[in-house]
Protein backbone atom coordinates (compact mmCIF):
# COMPACT_ATOMS: atom_id res chain seq x y z
CA UNK A 1 0.00 0.00 0.00
CA UNK A 2 1.37 3.61 -0.64
CA UNK A 3 0.10 6.45 1.21
CA UNK A 4 1.04 9.75 1.72
CA UNK A 5 0.30 13.67 1.75
CA UNK A 6 0.50 15.64 -1.38
CA UNK A 7 2.89 18.38 -1.70
CA UNK A 8 2.97 21.37 -3.19
CA UNK A 9 5.02 20.56 -5.97
CA UNK A 10 1.44 17.69 -6.61
CA UNK A 11 -0.59 20.66 -6.58
CA UNK A 12 -3.07 20.88 -9.91
CA UNK A 13 -1.06 17.36 -11.27
CA UNK A 14 -3.27 13.97 -11.95
CA UNK A 15 -3.20 11.98 -9.30
CA UNK A 16 -1.55 9.42 -12.12
CA UNK A 17 1.44 11.70 -12.21
CA UNK A 18 1.65 12.19 -8.41
CA UNK A 19 1.30 8.55 -7.34
CA UNK A 20 4.15 7.87 -9.98
CA UNK A 21 6.45 11.14 -8.62
CA UNK A 22 5.91 9.37 -4.62
CA UNK A 23 7.10 6.36 -5.56
CA UNK A 24 9.78 6.31 -8.11
CA UNK A 25 8.24 6.31 -11.27
CA UNK A 26 5.89 3.27 -11.39
CA UNK A 27 4.69 2.66 -14.33
CA UNK A 28 1.30 3.81 -14.83
CA UNK A 29 -0.55 1.32 -16.20
CA UNK A 30 0.14 -0.26 -12.80
CA UNK A 31 -2.26 3.14 -11.62
CA UNK A 32 -4.65 2.79 -14.14
CA UNK A 33 -5.78 -0.50 -13.04
CA UNK A 34 -5.97 0.33 -9.40
CA UNK A 35 -8.41 3.21 -10.81
CA UNK A 36 -10.05 1.09 -12.63
CA UNK A 37 -10.54 -1.24 -9.76
CA UNK A 38 -11.67 1.85 -7.18
CA UNK A 39 -8.27 1.00 -5.52
CA UNK A 40 -7.13 4.10 -4.91
CA UNK A 41 -8.43 6.84 -2.49
CA UNK A 42 -8.36 10.55 -1.86
CA UNK A 43 -8.99 12.00 0.98
CA UNK A 44 -10.77 8.85 2.28
CA UNK A 45 -13.03 8.63 -0.86
CA UNK A 46 -12.27 5.47 -3.48
CA UNK A 47 -11.75 7.71 -7.21
CA UNK A 48 -11.58 5.81 -10.37
CA UNK A 49 -11.23 8.95 -12.60
CA UNK A 50 -7.67 10.62 -13.14
CA UNK A 51 -8.81 13.57 -10.82
CA UNK A 52 -6.61 16.44 -9.83
CA UNK A 53 -4.35 16.43 -6.52
CA UNK A 54 -4.07 19.57 -4.07
CA UNK A 55 -1.98 20.22 -1.76
CA UNK A 56 -2.35 18.25 1.54
CA UNK A 57 -5.12 15.82 0.45
CA UNK A 58 -3.99 12.60 1.48
CA UNK A 59 -3.35 9.48 -1.25
CA UNK A 60 -3.78 5.73 -0.88
CA UNK A 61 -3.15 3.48 -3.49
CA UNK A 62 -3.50 -0.11 -2.62
CA UNK A 63 -0.44 -1.55 -5.03
CA UNK A 64 1.75 -3.80 -3.62
CA UNK A 65 5.27 -1.99 -3.62
CA UNK A 66 6.78 -5.46 -5.36
CA UNK A 67 4.60 -5.06 -8.32
CA UNK A 68 5.44 -1.33 -8.12
CA UNK A 69 8.94 -1.92 -8.34
CA UNK A 70 8.59 -4.70 -10.94
CA UNK A 71 6.77 -2.40 -13.12
CA UNK A 72 9.22 -0.05 -13.39
CA UNK A 73 12.13 -0.55 -15.21
CA UNK A 74 10.17 -3.10 -18.00
CA UNK A 75 7.56 0.09 -18.54
CA UNK A 76 10.13 3.09 -18.80
CA UNK A 77 13.21 2.12 -19.97
CA UNK A 78 15.40 -1.27 -20.46
CA UNK A 79 19.26 -1.95 -19.98
CA UNK A 80 21.15 -2.67 -23.19
CA UNK A 81 24.31 -3.04 -22.74
CA UNK A 82 26.47 -3.01 -19.04
CA UNK A 83 29.93 -3.53 -17.72
CA UNK A 84 31.94 -2.05 -15.33
CA UNK A 85 32.28 1.17 -17.09
CA UNK A 86 29.30 1.90 -18.84
CA UNK A 87 25.49 2.02 -19.31
CA UNK A 88 23.61 2.18 -22.64
CA UNK A 89 19.43 2.12 -21.66
CA UNK A 90 16.90 2.43 -24.31
CA UNK A 91 14.42 4.88 -22.20
CA UNK A 92 10.77 5.39 -22.97
CA UNK A 93 9.18 8.94 -24.83
CA UNK A 94 7.70 10.87 -22.09
CA UNK A 95 10.69 10.23 -19.78
CA UNK A 96 13.09 12.92 -18.81
CA UNK A 97 16.44 11.75 -18.65
CA UNK A 98 16.90 13.96 -16.04
CA UNK A 99 14.88 15.93 -12.91
CA UNK A 100 13.47 19.14 -14.52
CA UNK A 101 11.41 21.97 -13.41
CA UNK A 102 8.50 19.60 -12.82
CA UNK A 103 10.78 17.57 -10.49
CA UNK A 104 8.97 14.08 -11.98
CA UNK A 105 11.26 10.81 -11.63
CA UNK A 106 13.78 10.93 -14.42
CA UNK A 107 15.65 8.09 -16.06
CA UNK A 108 18.88 8.97 -13.74
CA UNK A 109 16.80 8.47 -10.68
CA UNK A 110 15.50 5.00 -11.95
CA UNK A 111 18.98 3.79 -13.47
CA UNK A 112 20.94 4.94 -10.08
CA UNK A 113 18.67 3.22 -8.09
CA UNK A 114 18.86 -0.28 -9.97
CA UNK A 115 22.90 0.48 -10.61
CA UNK A 116 23.92 2.57 -7.84
CA UNK A 117 24.40 6.09 -7.49
CA UNK A 118 27.89 6.95 -8.96
CA UNK A 119 25.99 6.26 -12.35
CA UNK A 120 25.78 9.88 -14.21
CA UNK A 121 24.89 10.82 -17.94
CA UNK A 122 26.98 11.15 -20.39
CA UNK A 123 24.93 12.78 -22.79
CA UNK A 124 21.24 13.87 -22.95
CA UNK A 125 18.13 13.73 -25.53
CA UNK A 126 14.41 14.87 -25.17
CA UNK A 127 11.89 13.79 -22.91
CA UNK A 128 9.59 13.22 -25.67
CA UNK A 129 12.20 11.60 -27.68
CA UNK A 130 13.20 7.63 -27.29
CA UNK A 131 15.91 5.51 -27.51
CA UNK A 132 19.66 5.21 -26.24
CA UNK A 133 21.35 6.92 -23.52
CA UNK A 134 24.60 6.30 -22.19
CA UNK A 135 25.86 6.41 -18.38
CA UNK A 136 29.00 6.03 -16.63
CA UNK A 137 29.38 3.95 -13.88
CA UNK A 138 31.62 6.33 -12.38
CA UNK A 139 33.30 9.41 -12.59
CA UNK A 140 36.40 8.89 -14.75
CA UNK A 141 34.15 6.93 -17.19
CA UNK A 142 31.74 9.55 -17.38
CA UNK A 143 33.97 12.34 -17.91
CA UNK A 144 35.80 10.37 -20.72
CA UNK A 145 32.62 9.69 -22.13
CA UNK A 146 31.59 13.01 -22.25
CA UNK A 147 34.72 14.01 -24.46
CA UNK A 148 33.99 10.98 -26.78
CA UNK A 149 30.82 12.54 -27.56
CA UNK A 150 32.34 16.40 -27.94
CA UNK A 151 34.81 15.00 -30.43
CA UNK A 152 32.41 13.02 -32.25
CA UNK A 153 34.02 9.51 -31.12
CA UNK A 154 30.31 8.26 -31.03
CA UNK A 155 28.31 8.50 -34.02
CA UNK A 156 24.33 8.97 -33.00
CA UNK A 157 21.52 7.83 -35.36
CA UNK A 158 17.89 8.75 -35.22
CA UNK A 159 14.87 7.24 -37.08
CA UNK A 160 11.91 9.43 -37.24
CA UNK A 161 8.83 10.35 -39.23
CA UNK A 162 8.15 13.53 -40.63
CA UNK A 163 5.28 15.51 -42.96
CA UNK A 164 5.14 15.50 -46.26
CA UNK A 165 6.82 13.70 -49.22
CA UNK A 166 10.98 13.23 -49.71
CA UNK A 167 12.94 11.48 -52.09
CA UNK A 168 13.45 8.10 -51.37
CA UNK A 169 17.62 7.44 -51.64
CA UNK A 170 20.29 5.03 -50.79
CA UNK A 171 22.76 8.35 -50.12
CA UNK A 172 22.83 10.48 -47.33
CA UNK A 173 21.75 14.67 -47.72
CA UNK A 174 24.15 16.50 -45.74
CA UNK A 175 22.35 19.49 -44.63
CA UNK A 176 24.29 22.72 -43.31
CA UNK A 177 22.33 25.37 -41.29
CA UNK A 178 23.26 27.56 -38.01
CA UNK A 179 21.14 27.11 -35.02
CA UNK A 180 20.35 29.94 -32.25
CA UNK A 181 19.33 28.70 -28.88
CA UNK A 182 16.78 31.35 -27.34
CA UNK A 183 16.94 30.74 -23.69
CA UNK A 184 13.99 32.71 -22.47
CA UNK A 185 11.56 31.14 -25.14
CA UNK A 186 12.93 27.77 -25.06
CA UNK A 187 13.16 27.20 -28.71
CA UNK A 188 15.88 27.33 -31.11
CA UNK A 189 16.05 29.19 -34.66
CA UNK A 190 17.56 28.00 -37.88
CA UNK A 191 19.20 30.03 -39.98
CA UNK A 192 20.43 29.09 -43.49
CA UNK A 193 23.82 31.85 -43.31
CA UNK A 194 26.01 32.41 -40.10
CA UNK A 195 23.99 34.58 -37.82
CA UNK A 196 24.89 36.74 -34.89
CA UNK A 197 24.73 33.86 -31.53
CA UNK A 198 24.09 31.11 -33.82
CA UNK A 199 26.25 27.68 -33.92
CA UNK A 200 26.81 25.34 -37.26
CA UNK A 201 24.78 22.28 -37.57
CA UNK A 202 25.26 19.23 -39.95
CA UNK A 203 22.53 16.97 -40.30
CA UNK A 204 22.76 13.71 -42.50
CA UNK A 205 19.36 12.11 -43.68
CA UNK A 206 17.82 9.68 -46.05
CA UNK A 207 14.29 8.96 -46.78
CA UNK A 208 13.87 5.28 -46.79
CA UNK A 209 9.91 5.17 -47.02
CA UNK A 210 6.89 6.99 -48.31
CA UNK A 211 3.77 6.98 -47.20
CA UNK A 212 1.53 8.23 -49.79
CA UNK A 213 -1.73 7.78 -47.88
CA UNK A 214 -0.40 9.53 -44.99
CA UNK A 215 1.87 12.02 -46.69
CA UNK A 216 4.48 11.04 -44.30
CA UNK A 217 8.14 9.97 -44.84
CA UNK A 218 10.53 7.58 -42.60
CA UNK A 219 13.84 9.14 -42.13
CA UNK A 220 17.23 7.64 -40.93
CA UNK A 221 19.22 10.80 -39.50
CA UNK A 222 23.02 10.64 -38.68
CA UNK A 223 24.48 13.93 -36.70
CA UNK A 224 27.40 15.50 -37.04
CA UNK A 225 26.98 18.25 -34.71
CA UNK A 226 24.65 17.78 -31.72
CA UNK A 227 23.01 20.52 -30.45
CA UNK A 228 19.29 21.48 -28.78
CA UNK A 229 16.40 19.95 -30.76
CA UNK A 230 18.58 20.10 -33.81
CA UNK A 231 16.99 17.42 -36.23
CA UNK A 232 13.29 18.92 -34.72
CA UNK A 233 14.03 22.64 -35.61
CA UNK A 234 16.35 21.67 -38.72
CA UNK A 235 13.11 19.42 -40.26
CA UNK A 236 10.76 21.96 -39.27
CA UNK A 237 12.74 24.40 -41.13
CA UNK A 238 12.73 22.58 -44.39
CA UNK A 239 9.03 22.39 -44.55
CA UNK A 240 8.70 19.05 -43.13
CA UNK A 241 8.16 18.87 -38.82
CA UNK A 242 8.56 15.75 -36.90
CA UNK A 243 4.79 14.01 -37.28
CA UNK A 244 3.80 14.94 -33.26
CA UNK A 245 6.18 17.45 -32.35
CA UNK A 246 4.10 20.48 -30.75
CA UNK A 247 6.98 22.73 -30.52
CA UNK A 248 8.57 22.79 -33.95
CA UNK A 249 5.28 21.23 -36.17
CA UNK A 250 1.58 22.35 -36.13
CA UNK A 251 -1.61 21.07 -33.54
CA UNK A 252 -3.79 21.14 -36.76
CA UNK A 253 -1.20 18.29 -38.55
CA UNK A 254 -0.15 16.36 -35.42
CA UNK A 255 -4.17 16.32 -34.04
CA UNK A 256 -4.84 14.06 -37.00
CA UNK A 257 -2.15 11.62 -36.66
CA UNK A 258 -2.45 9.54 -33.82
CA UNK A 259 0.89 9.75 -32.11
CA UNK A 260 1.34 10.04 -28.60
CA UNK A 261 4.68 11.49 -28.84
CA UNK A 262 6.72 13.23 -31.31
CA UNK A 263 8.13 10.41 -33.70
CA UNK A 264 11.79 11.03 -33.20
CA UNK A 265 13.70 7.83 -31.79
CA UNK A 266 17.60 7.42 -30.71
CA UNK A 267 18.29 4.29 -32.58
CA UNK A 268 21.98 3.56 -32.86
CA UNK A 269 24.97 4.52 -30.98
CA UNK A 270 28.77 3.61 -32.90
CA UNK A 271 31.58 3.46 -30.71
CA UNK A 272 34.52 5.11 -33.19
CA UNK A 273 37.28 3.88 -30.31
CA UNK A 274 38.67 0.84 -28.90
CA UNK A 275 36.11 -0.85 -26.81
CA UNK A 276 34.61 -4.55 -26.24
CA UNK A 277 30.92 -3.58 -27.64
CA UNK A 278 31.04 -0.86 -30.52
CA UNK A 279 27.55 -0.52 -31.46
CA UNK A 280 24.16 -0.48 -29.82
CA UNK A 281 20.59 -0.31 -31.28
CA UNK A 282 17.39 0.54 -30.19
CA UNK A 283 14.04 -0.10 -32.38
CA UNK A 284 11.63 2.70 -32.13
CA UNK A 285 8.43 2.93 -30.24
CA UNK A 286 6.69 5.75 -31.53
CA UNK A 287 3.46 5.41 -30.25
Amino acid sequence: MINFVALNTDDGKRIDRVIQNHFNGVARNVIYKALRKRDVKLNGTRVSDNIVVHTGDNVIAYISEEICKDSIKESLYETVYSDDNIIVVSKKQGLAVQRDKNDETSLLDLVKSEYGPSCELCHRIDRNTGGLVVLGRNENWTQLLMQKFESHEIKKEYKCIVFGKLELSDEYTDVKAWLFKDNKKSLVFIYDEPHKGAREIHTLYKCVRYDESKNMSYLEIELETGRTHQIRAQMAHLGHPVVGDGKYGTNLQNRKCGFNYQALWASGLEFKFDYPVVYFVSKPDYK
